[in-house]
């Protein structure tokens, strides 16, 4: 056995191996064990199968150092020596939560014999041979029923990695448990439909297109609509049903307008002179744009008006007093309109019909309007995702209004990245942050130049979330028995 040596303070040296990389690595020496005499020999007596049992030198006894150039007392590592079942790094059995399909949530857990009889005892529970996983129905009570079991098992350190927020709002609307309820019951949505029966734009509706007016009307109003055919049309018969909420604000892209000014007057009950078209900046959604006061401020400005009061002193008749030219002051003073004075901010028209651009640029004027009844042609144009540009400013007045229908010619959900901005315009609680959007459905991965969102993550929760919140896809196959021959 390899005695240790004594340094020059005259206490037993500690016998190191040398970490750092280079040559010495893997070598072992004798050091003070206080290192305040500043002892070093290399210990030459360890051949390569030696081990030195540097860990029992924690248990030595506790030096104090006397010397005032003597480094900080090295803290004694005594975690080897102890018992550390109440560490917090201890591995810990994981549980994850996830949507395997429309009908069924999956659970994976790590093998634990004690965690076993909790799973078991899970109401409506199965086990998947192929997948080996449980599985339970997709609704909000057995998600919830699960995870109480799970959390209450005694004995366990878990790591439950429980659905998204968003997953979790859908499935209680779906059940009727949130707090708010985005579906409506069938007798309130055939009673909203009932107002406008007899009109000629429900009567001209394939049923197709009622089928989608009843799924805006479940949803309060919020709904992106993505049919090959008949969007447009769908979009005016729900305006119509929500006509308490009117005027109707309608963005469209650059050289539509007219198009959508012979709709909304061929279909709805308004004449052409209740539509507002803004063409351009002089005059936004029939806004007065107010007259600035012309006349210079300053000692210059007034010239004008000194010259005037210098010729009527020297040639002001006798019976002129100066209250008269008082009174004459205040008439010339009259005569131009102060800055506050004007017609009403906005005009009385029941729709209004902007292009995107505009809309862009004046986002200032369409948020204060405070429309409740929006609609979006042709977004997938203007609304995809643009960070840190200034092309969709008027995005906060679509989250505010009550009253949004998005229609769309391309909805991928390959890319999900791209949909963020139209997904939280029509569901603002449900995807309020992109970072965690990414996260959850983008597979996001920050490098050195940012955050990257072009992956995939999720595929069947979104498309479950989308389905049953967000939008309404029919294509020409699904709805060709309901077309025109051609």
């Amino acid at each position: 056995m390899t005695v240790a040596p004594k340094c020059r303070c005259g206490r037993v040296s500690l016998s190191l191996e040398v970490k750092k990389p280079g040559p010495n690595r893997g070598k072992w020496f004798w050091r003070c064990p206080t290192q305040s005499c500043g002892y070093f020999q290399w210990d030459t007596s360890a051949s390569k199968f030696t081990v030195h049992p540097t860990s029992a030198y924690a248990l030595a006894e506790h030096f104090t150092r006397t010397s005032p150039f003597a480094k900080k007392p090295i803290a004694l590592n005594t975690q080897f020596f102890t018992d550390n079942d109440n560490d917090p790094n201890k591995d810990k059995t994981e549980i994850e939560f996830c949507l395997h399909s429309p009908t069924e949530i999956s659970i994976r857990a790590d093998h634990n014999p004690t965690l076993l009889p909790a799973l078991q005892k899970m109401e409506n529970s199965t086990w998947n041979d192929d997948l080996q996983r449980w599985m339970l129905p997709a609704t909000a009570q057995a998600y919830a029923r699960s995870l109480q079991q799970i959390t209450v098992a005694p004995n366990l350190n878990l790591h439950v990695i429980r659905l998204s927020n968003a997953l979790k709002q859908v499935l209680r609307e779906k059940t009727g448990l949130s707090d708010f309820s985005a579906d409506m019951l069938e007798t309130d949505v055939e009673e909203a439909i009932y107002q406008i029966r007899e009109s000629a734009l429900w009567k001209a509706l394939k049923p197709f297109q009622q089928q989608g007016v009843r799924c805006a009307l479940k949803r309060q109003g919020r709904l992106l609509l993505a049919d090959e055919v008949g969007k447009e049309m769908q979009a005016l018969a729900i305006t119509l049903t929500y006509k308490e909420d009117w005027p109707v604000l309608i963005i469209c892209p650059k050289g539509m307008e007219s198009e959508w000014l012979d709709r909304v007057v061929t279909w709805l009950p308004i004449l052409k002179q209740d539509v507002h078209i803004t063409k351009s900046k002089a005059n936004v959604l029939g806004k007065s744009r107010k007259r600035k006061d012309t006349r210079h401020k300053g000692l210059s400005i007034d010239s004008r008006q000194k010259k005037k009061q210098r010729q009527s002193t020297y040639l002001r008749p006798n019976n002129v007093t100066d209250d008269d030219d008082e009174d004459e002051e205040e008439g010339e003073e009259n005569h131009y309109p102060e800055e506050n004075d004007g017609l009403p901010l906005f005009s009385h028209h029941t729709v209004y019909i902007i292009n995107n651009e505009l809309a862009n640029r004046f986002s200032k004027e369409l948020l204060e309007r405070h429309f409740r009844v929006i609609i979006c042609d042709q977004t997938q144009d203007y609304l995809k995702f643009r960070p840190k540009t200034r092309s969709q400013s008027f995005i906060p007045t679509l989250q505010n209004c009550r009253r949004l229908i998005l229609l769309c010619e391309e909805f991928n959900l390959e890319k999900p990245f791209q949909l963020y901005t139209q997904l939280t315009c029509v569901r603002h609680d449900l995807f309020p942050d992109i970072k965690r959007f990414g996260v959850n459905y983008c597979n996001a991965v920050q490098n050195v130049f940012g955050w990257d969102y072009s992956g995939t993550k999720n595929r069947v929760e979104l498309q479950y979330i989308v389905d049953n919140a967000i939008w309404l896809k029919r294509t020409k196959k699904e709805i060709k028995d309901q077309l025109p021959v051609i």
